[in-house]
């Protein structure tokens, strides 16, 4: 099991046909023990039902009878510094003993210290700008002549990248690619998203030679990779693109410094998202949504102001030298012996390698490429992520129909279809964000009148609270954030398992989606959603196992997005998805006539709208002539009874919250330390929290497949159905 520290991470949101889970909750309380003294400064955990509040504690407020850190004493609590670095005990207890004597000094003297002149102040900052521009030019003067690198990651693009914007004007750039054999991620590229970076890679190779630059790919431990060219090639600056990855973060940490010691300048931006995790800090901002919804982050974020604008493209970067160049042709290495675009194989491997060895060296065809869908289906690379952007923008934003219910169908090209090129860095979000915000026309939805780019601009929010989650809990990919669920028991099996990869589970709109992914390594959000809570809710099988697919399989495999999904819909997450898709009713929004089942499941495209989520209900003459004999010309239903097996998980989640009453929190949500000593309630499915088995969320059949509609036996059906049975029996 691959792991990363010892901290833990999660949460997501999404909206959902039958519920909107991001409901306001509790806010954030620490619980207090009543047969605990508070010591100076600390304040020890305690049910929130047995704190007074009738005396508030410094550095709380009371509300409705709880209490919550103002905002002043938030940022002592952090165990993170500004920088996202850890800040030791000796620190915090520094901080807070300054905060003390400043609550402790004379009303007079704050008052003076507030009341600064405002034309003094005006002076002050007047003279700080003057001198930051000064400094500017002169450095940006020093900088005409010197050498820089730019170290690639997932920026690849000219567009609004920082890096190679700072770096347009050095007089020599080396744009560089590092492999990193022993990568700090538990998680690195694997399957589909590997064979899209190569080919990211490859294009973004071909761009730079059009501004005159070269991608140079060298394999080694990034510290050992830069300081040899910079020894070699006489660098004295080093730029690159911020990660967000936890991971990423402490190893780019490690190289700033080492390339500082050796008396490099080091320049990082921020590219990745809008808004970088540890500045956003929702934890310490927003006490009045709930606790990890997308609420409670984007009202945390509205206080650093406006999301800043990108980057014009980069035209021109400076050459390196033909002094230097043999220098960096010796220790680089061609694209493609990194082996990333290898993709031979046949069938679904078990150990979900990247290919298959024997096979990889022969000349392949394409039944021996399991990524031959995707090659001819996906154009990689910056040009047509911005094509694919502008079509989105123009023809199904502009149009209102992204922001109402189109967006599910399966068959139109209603989403966006953007999520791999943001992923590499071939797409800005801040550019997607900023050419969104100029589409302000409304639209009528369920929930009234709404702008177009309403639920488009607030992805961007979830995106970003997905990596701050994973940068607060770096654990979250492997380890439930609602701690008590890691006693949960799943009772699926490995073969239940199999057969949901494959795509054969019976259910149509699952095994459509499934085989979808395998081919094309993508599908749209709302199956996502249906093929997910198939597993969990009625295979009852464990999130860690489906993450671990959807890592392998998607070409937009990203960890922070992907454990973020798939822990909410495991019911562990901080944010519970508070509703449940049903395998063949959910099809009434994504596929309501059948033909994405047709697309993908060939051998069904003969059966009639009424019957092709459900085959099993159809009359056997009407499967006969559609040639549909089921367990031969398509698979049996992995599950008779999809009512029984949904109340049987949902008896084990009640068993779980019943055995850790200390979690349970009054009308039923459910208590999380966000950090030590402080808890906050988190959103809770409606069932668990009325500790009910009944469905309090359900999806209902349309009326096409309402089984009154049909008549589902004739004389020829009554034959085929004693044949049925006498072949099962042989």
């Amino acid at each position: 099991m691959r792991r990363w520290g010892t901290q833990r991470s999660d949460t997501a949101s999404f909206d959902a046909e039958d519920g909107d889970p991001h409901k306001p909750q509790e806010l954030i309380c620490p619980k207090v023990s009543v047969d605990q003294e508070v010591s100076e400064g600390y304040i020890p955990p305690q049910p929130l039902r047995e704190m007074s509040c009738e005396t508030p504690i410094a550095g709380y407020a009371s509300h409705k009878g709880c209490l919550f850190p103002i905002k002043e004493s938030a940022a002592r609590l952090s165990r993170w510094s500004r920088n996202g670095d850890a800040i030791s005990a000796t620190q915090e207890a520094t901080c807070s003993v300054s905060d003390d004597f400043a609550a402790q000094a004379p009303a007079s003297a704050r008052m003076q210290a507030t009341t600064e002149p405002s034309e003094q102040s005006r002076k002050r900052n007047e003279r700080r700008a003057r001198a930051r521009a000064l400094k500017r030019d002169s450095q940006d003067e020093e900088d005409k002549s010197r050498r820089a690198i730019v170290w690639l990651r997932d920026d690849l693009r000219l567009d609004d990248n920082p890096a190679l914007q700072e770096a347009g004007q050095f007089a020599s750039v080396i744009c560089v690619y590092i492999h990193d054999p022993e990568d700090a991620s538990p998680w690195p590229l694997c399957g589909a998203a590997r064979w899209w970076k190569y080919e990211s890679l490859r294009v973004f190779a071909k761009t730079l030679k059009t501004l005159g630059s070269e991608l140079y790919v060298q394999v080694g431990a990034p510290a050992d990779v830069l300081a040899q060219i910079c020894l070699e090639v006489g660098v004295e600056v080093v730029i690159w693109n911020r990660l967000c990855e936890p991971w990423y973060r402490e190893r780019d940490m490690q190289v700033e410094r080492a390339c500082e010691l050796n008396g490099l300048d080091v320049r990082t931006f921020k590219a990745a998202v809008l808004w970088e995790p540890w500045e956003a800090r929702p934890d310490e901002r927003s006490y009045d949504r709930g606790f990890g919804s997308v609420g409670f982050y984007s009202s945390a974020v509205k206080e650093l102001g406006e999301v800043p604008a990108p980057a014009p493209p980069v035209t021109k970067l400076a050459g390196v030298p033909a002094e230097s160049k043999a220098a960096l042709a010796a220790n680089s290495v061609a694209l493609e012996d990194l082996g990333y675009h290898f993709t031979a194989g046949k069938g679904f491997p078990k150990d979900m390698r990247n290919f298959n060895e024997k096979r990889q060296k022969k000349a392949m065809v394409p039944e021996d490429d399991w990524a031959a869908v995707m090659k001819s289906s996906w154009a990689v690379g910056e040009q047509a992520a911005q094509s694919r952007m502008r079509e989105f923008l123009e023809q199904v934003l502009s149009e209102g129909l992204y922001e109402g219910r189109s967006r599910f169908l399966a068959t139109e090209k209603f989403t966006a279809v953007l999520s791999p090129y943001i992923r590499f860095g071939e797409l800005s979000p801040r550019r997607c964000y900023y050419e969104a915000l100029h589409f302000t026309s409304k639209v009528p939805t369920q929930k009234g009148p709404r702008p177009v780019n309403n639920t488009f601009l607030r992805r961007f929010f979830w995106r970003d609270l997905a990596y701050w989650c994973l940068w607060r809990f770096p654990d979250m990919p492997t380890v439930s954030l609602r701690s008590h669920y890691e006693t949960e028991q799943w009772s699926g099996s490995d073969t239940q398992l199999r057969r949901w990869q494959q795509g054969r589970t019976g259910f149509p709109l699952v095994d459509a989606g499934m085989r979808q992914l395998w081919r094309f390594g993508w599908m749209p959000n709302y199956l996502r959603h249906v093929c997910a809570q198939f597993l969990i809710e009625f295979l009852d099988i464990g999130w860690k196992k489906g993450f671990e697919w959807f890592d392998y399989t998607l070409v937009d495999s990203d960890v922070a997005i992907n454990a973020f999904m798939w822990q909410n819909g495991g019911h562990s997450g901080l944010d519970q998805w508070n509703f449940v898709m049903h395998p063949v009713f959910a099809a009434k929004s994504c596929d309501p006539q059948g033909d994405y089942v047709r697309q993908w499941l060939p051998e069904l495209s003969h059966l009639p709208a009424e019957y092709i989520h459900c085959p099993w209900e159809a009359p056997n003459g009407l499967l006969l002539g559609a040639n549909v004999l089921i367990n031969l010309t398509y698979c049996d239903r992995i599950l008779r009874d999809l009512d029984k097996a949904r109340r049987e998980h949902t008896r084990e989640v009640l068993r779980v919250r019943n055995a850790h009453h200390e979690v349970i929190a009054k009308g039923g949500n459910e208590w999380f330390e966000a950090r030590p000593g402080h808890w906050v309630t988190l959103i809770t499915r409606d069932d668990f929290r009325q500790n009910t088995e009944e469905f309090l969320t359900k999806q209902t059949a349309d009326r096409p497949r309402h089984q009154q509609r049909r008549q589902l036996q004739d004389a020829l059906s009554i034959v085929m159905g004693d044949f049925t049975r006498h072949y099962d029996e042989v």
